[in-house]
């Protein structure tokens, strides 16, 4: 199994949020919240409506009903929304959680996203990816160059994959590029007539259908013996995203209900 960055997101979001009062930072809340231009420290950010378009070394907490992120770039990157939309926006470490996550231009070096659906429209992922959502859509112009572990109602997973590729869903449908091993349970798995596999396909599924034109170029394994380590590793990475998203929503709005100054 790959090595995630987990464990280091965990203490990167509790570290951050601990430590902030005793650090120079930027604390903003409101119900219509604007931050932009270059900062020099983390920032803190909280509002009914949040714009961050900002450039800085340093990470950003962002919460809201309805947070946009727009041409802007951070060291690390801890977003929870109602609704969240991002464009041309980067950061070493994306933890993004929403109802909604529409994701374009997005390039991140390691992430870990939950919401209801998230879309990765041209987007890039430098390391590795941990998704949980109830419907997942990766397009074909997106790129990941880490393993991916991934649970979904429907996952849809276009683009290219460099690494290996785990899936858990209702419906898993392959329409990418895959370097590696692709490994899908799931009750229905479509791979679409423009997929390409290189590595094997190793599949749980009470339906499997490839289509014409579908390249896999190692074999077509059916799992017959479920495997422990791979189920862990689904159900680890549901729990993680939930975690992660109650724990710093709360020390988030707990920072903020203290009210610390805002500038």
């Amino acid at each position: 199994m790959p090595m995630f960055t987990s464990p280091r997101a965990c203490l990167i979001v509790l570290l951050g949020l601990l430590a902030a009062p005793a650090h120079a930072a930027l604390f903003r809340s409101g119900d219509a919240v604007e931050v932009s231009g270059e900062l020099r420290e983390a920032a803190f950010v909280s509002g009914e409506n949040v714009l961050y378009q900002a450039n800085s070394a340093d990470s950003v907490y962002l919460a809201g009903c309805q947070v946009k992120l727009a041409s802007g770039s951070c060291g690390h990157l801890f977003a929870a929304a109602g609704t969240l939309d991002a464009t041309k926006t980067s950061a070493k470490l994306g933890i993004l959680f929403g109802g909604s996550l529409d994701l374009d231009s997005v390039h991140l070096g390691e992430a870990i996203l939950a919401g209801g659906t998230i879309r990765l429209g041209g987007s890039s992922i430098s390391g590795n990816l941990i998704s949980a959502a109830g419907n997942l859509r990766i397009d074909s112009k997106t790129v990941v160059k880490g393993s991916s572990i991934i649970t979904a109602g429907l996952a849809a997973l276009g683009g290219s994959f460099d690494r290996e590729v785990r899936a858990w869903g209702s419906e898993v449908i392959l329409s990418g590029r895959f370097q590696g091993d692709v490994y899908v349970v799931a009750e229905k798995v479509i791979v679409e007539a423009e997929a390409e596999i290189r590595g094997n396909l190793h599949h749980d599924t009470e339906s499997l259908t490839i289509k014409n034109g579908a390249r896999v170029l190692g074999k077509s394994i059916a799992i017959t013996k479920p495997d422990p380590q791979s189920h862990a590793s689904a159900y680890a990475a549901a729990v993680l995203a939930g975690l992660l998203f109650l724990l710093g929503s709360l020390l988030t709005l707990i920072l903020i209900e203290r009210g610390l100054p805002s500038t």
